[in-house]
């Protein structure tokens, strides 16, 4: 099955931008009435200051009932606490678009979103890189679920990756290498990117998920014992992979000229990498990590299921476009 096929209603919203949760419409229901929650912590690193930080929080709840299809889970308390002692309350949204942009989608790919956003954002993170943080949710009946996990060690890009511009410059149609330091505590890394300038003649048709800009694209997880990827064309793998486009090609040898991009890794927790990596592996959107085999592992009981998940990541705009003046951002890497 393509894909496109699978994708349900949400598609991230640039203020999730890669990663900062994952697919909660894909959780699996477990046979007794309970919360089925995801519930995902991500610290924000700046790569040229790595003591300046951001926290985005986000859970996504579920209600399951026995022989019902999942609703909302609404005034429940959602709480994690570092073991620095401080503590962050996901405050419940009214929208389900606080945690996802909906936009229109073809007839073919609609499907109803079940459950309640809950969100916090933190300037700078109560949390550290490294720091050991718990989760509590107390459903609105008493019931109590919980989960504990590690953020992974701050992890910061190398050469213009790292400039203070947070700006750096590929060559046109070219790919290149981005290279960053291993992260203590990273189960794996995933890239994803938010492109836009692009030519609309290489657009699929208007009946594609892709059509219209931004385009997200997303790659495959790589394990923790590598520390590099080539974009665009790692960054794209699962988008190039489910169209047959001329849009596919062109992105598996480099960024047009004047295309830009708002690229980050994050680097996953085992709690995150192990819900999505039995037996392949899926990235959906820029916040959205689930997989297509029937093995999950929770990370969160008691009077619930679901997965607890924590990242730490880094973020850098990229334009395309020849360098060499006055004033120009850094290369992004070298080429390959």
């Amino acid at each position: 099955m393509k894909l496109a096929t699978r994708l349900l209603v949400a598609v991230a919203s640039v203020a999730v931008l890669i990663m900062a949760a994952c697919d909660p419409t894909g959780i699996d229901i477990p046979p007794e009435d309970m919360i089925v929650a995801g519930v995902w912590v991500v610290v924000t690193v700046d790569p040229s200051d790595p003591a300046r930080t951001e926290l985005l929080a986000m859970g996504w709840l579920q209600w399951a009932r026995t022989g019902h299809k999942p609703h909302e889970v609404l005034g429940a308390s959602v709480q994690v606490v570092g073991a620095s002692g401080q503590s962050v309350e996901l405050v419940q949204r009214p929208s389900q678009e606080s945690c996802f942009k909906l936009r229109p989608l073809p007839a073919h790919l609609r499907a109803p979103v079940y459950g309640t956003c809950y969100l916090a954002s933190v300037s700078p993170s109560p949390f550290a890189p490294g720091e050991r943080v718990s989760l509590t949710i107390e459903s609105p009946e008493g019931g109590t679920a919980e989960g504990t996990t590690w953020l992974p060690a701050a992890f910061v890009p190398e050469s213009g990756l790292a400039s203070d511009h947070r700006h750096c410059l590929v060559e046109p149609n070219q790919n290149h290498r981005f290279r960053w330091s291993a992260a203590d505590g990273a189960w794996a890394y995933v890239g994803g990117a938010l492109v836009n300038g692009l030519d609309p003649r290489l657009w699929p048709g208007e009946d594609s998920l892709y059509a219209g800009e931004p385009l997200h694209m997303w790659g495959l997880p790589i394990r923790n014992n590598s520390s590099e990827m080539v974009f665009p064309r790692d960054f794209s793998t699962l988008f190039t992979a489910s169209v047959d486009t001329e849009l596919a090609e062109v992105l598996q040898t480099g960024l047009p000229r004047d295309a830009t991009a708002d690229v980050a890794v994050v680097g996953i927790d085992r709690n995150w990498f192990n819900w999505i990596r039995l037996p392949t592996f899926e990235t959906l959107f820029i916040n959205s990590v689930f997989t297509t085999g029937e093995i999950r592992i929770p990370s969160i009981f008691g009077a619930g299921s679901g997965v607890f998940g924590a990242g730490v990541r880094w973020t850098v705009a990229v334009e395309s476009r020849a360098g060499g003046m006055d004033g120009d951002p850094p290369p992004c890497g070298p080429v390959m």
